[in-house]
């Protein structure tokens, strides 16, 4: 489901060259940061 939700997430902005890339640049890095914590907690 996640994997699902960052694909579309990606699509949408490779498609939508618009002027908020920012916010879905964001946007990317903080699920990056989501993903990163979860292994985390699934290591310890």
């Amino acid at each position: 489901m996640k994997q699902y939700q960052s694909q579309a997430l990606m699509q949408k902005w490779t498609s939508n060259k618009r002027n908020d890339w920012n916010l879905d640049w964001l946007y990317l890095k903080i699920m990056g940061y989501m993903d990163l914590q979860l292994m985390m907690e699934i290591i310890q």
